[in-house]
């Protein structure tokens, strides 16, 4: 049976501080700040350089975790921005990576993760409509879902090779969310990736695997 969704349940950014709530002394900080000035300008060379310098600076110093996945975080989205999409994907993997090595599970039970997880399945499955094109393939997103279901803007880190499926596929999760507030216990923020495939039919395959690995549907 065709999978179409994979669905990537990581323990990342749980308690993730944005560059605009850190010290304004702080080196990393001031770079965020820098780099977020310049990719909101489509400035992406200069913002590029600033979020490196930002994780540079984080790691130099031995910052928190939180603040070292921030700084992926906004280097990751800058690579989706500028559909970059193997270098989005390697930096997203990146601060899974990071995340399951640093942040503990939570005391999660997994029933509790798989009942969220079904969930927004259902809803995000009801929401997407993908156009016809014979040429497209799967398109690869990832979105941060906080405590109260809200999200922030996808970011494709995978185009399907057409806009109309890859901006379709956008606008199923934005229409689908938001979702329902996380599970009781659960890190204030959590990184979704999921794959829509508009040449497979929308039914899952199931497999179990750990917390804060791959959930694939």
């Amino acid at each position: 049976m065709p999978a179409i969704w994979s669905l990537i349940f990581v323990c990342v950014l749980s308690f993730a501080l944005s560059a605009e709530a850190a010290p304004v002394s702080s080196e990393w900080s001031r770079y965020c700040k820098a780099g977020l000035k310049s990719m909101k300008a489509h400035n992406y060379s200069d913002a590029e350089r600033a979020f490196q310098d930002a994780l540079e600076r984080a790691e130099r110093d031995h910052e928190p975790v939180e603040i070292r996945l921030e700084c992926l975080s906004n280097l990751g989205k800058l690579y989706a921005e500028k559909k970059n999409y193997s270098k989005a994907a390697s930096t997203f993997n990146r601060a899974v990576a990071l995340a399951e090595k640093e942040f503990p599970r939570a005391g999660l039970a997994e029933d509790d993760f798989d009942v969220y997880v079904a969930d927004v399945r259902r809803r995000v499955r009801r929401a997407w409509i993908p156009p016809k094109d014979e040429t497209a393939s799967a398109v690869i997103i990832v979105f941060t879902t906080h405590q109260d279901g809200h999200i922030d803007h996808p970011s494709i880190i995978q185009s399907s090779g057409s806009e109309l499926v890859d901006s379709s596929a956008v606008k199923g999760i934005l229409d689908a969310s938001p979702f329902e507030c996380l599970p009781l216990g659960s890190p204030k923020s959590i990184v979704i990736k999921l794959k829509l495939d508009p040449r497979v039919d929308l039914v899952p395959q199931v497999a179990p695997s750990p917390i804060g690995k791959f959930r694939n549907f």
